[in-house]
């Protein structure tokens, strides 16, 4: 039977049978869990964007890996964010209605989607405070910084400049802006996003198609969210708003909050994680095969009664 005594016992009981105990459920024991993604996913990101500025590396005047041209985005930051939720948010809906058509248990079906939504929220959300963090912290100018920042003459014997000496910067507080976000290359905040969200879609794949991966587009299916996260990868280097060990370092920590979300979410014993029949065979199985143990001991304790 179902229980609302305390959030810490919800984790133990069964899922909810009705959209009233469905309600309580949420507000008791996932209510603080929103919190924190909007504080920490959603608040902190904003708060560190318009409150610290990046560490500011001096940068020599002639250096070519910071002498790319300003490009536009080819993958803008609105379609980026867009694509990394909607995409398997939608193939979620689409999987969890199957899931209802076939048990015709609607509310176990939007628990599982609430499930991992909650889980993908997490792991992109989490990705982006993250990435805003290294990015204050390392510093590091965009390939196109000198684009951007042009050097005051500082005479051949110095042959580096600093961020003050780039014309008109404390002037101007939209170049100034436009500086502080050319400092801003590690990690690739595209890139961590992409694989945060197509790593978490795969993961979750997998775990769908565990008990009947036998299918060639089953496979094509999981390779399709980290073709496009690698594609994102990619042009990012291609519009020269990152280098590659951007892109690299932005893939890495996506996959990394990923995986942890997941297991967060889909690696315990939690009442949700289990689909509709899997705990019931998982509960079969240990049945069985205690009988089989009782059994073997049985024939083990007859073997030993008997006369020689």
């Amino acid at each position: 039977m179902w229980s609302s005594s305390s959030p810490r016992d919800m984790y133990s009981a069964s899922p909810p049978n009705n959209s009233k105990q469905a309600f309580l459920y949420l507000k008791q024991a996932y209510f603080l869990d929103w919190l924190i993604i909007g504080l920490f996913g959603i608040l902190l990101p904003f708060f560190l964007k318009s409150t610290f500025r990046p560490v500011r590396r001096p940068v020599a005047s002639n250096d070519p890996q910071f002498s790319h041209p300003f490009l536009q985005d080819i993958v803008s930051t609105e379609w980026c964010t867009i694509g990394s939720f909607c995409i398997p948010s939608l193939f979620a809906v689409f999987i969890e209605w199957r899931q209802w058509r076939r048990t015709k248990r609607l509310v176990t079906a939007i628990f599982n989607l609430h499930m991992f939504l909650l889980g993908l929220l997490e792991s992109t959300l989490f990705t982006v405070t993250l990435t805003e963090i290294l990015k204050l912290v390392a510093g590091r100018p965009r390939p196109y910084y000198l684009s951007i920042c042009e050097p005051l003459d500082v005479g051949d014997d110095v042959g580096i400049h600093s961020s003050s000496l780039c014309r008109g910067e404390d002037t101007d507080p939209h170049l100034a802006s436009q500086l502080d976000e050319a400092r801003k290359s590690f990690p690739s905040g595209h890139t961590s996003l992409a694989f945060a969200s197509a790593m978490y879609f795969t993961f979750k794949l997998m775990t769908t198609f565990k008990d009947s991966f036998h299918r060639t587009w089953q496979l094509i299916l999981l390779l399709c969210p980290l073709l496009l996260a690698f594609l994102v990868g990619i042009s990012r280097t291609l519009d020269y708003h990152h280098h590659f060990g951007d892109v690299v370092g932005g893939a890495l920590l996506g996959t990394l909050v990923a995986w942890l979300a997941f297991m967060a979410r889909f690696g315990g014993n939690h009442p949700m994680t289990n689909r509709i029949g899997d705990e019931d065979m998982n509960v079969g199985s240990r049945v069985a095969r205690r009988g089989m143990l009782d059994g073997q001991e049985d024939n083990d304790s007859l073997q030993e009664d008997s006369p020689v």
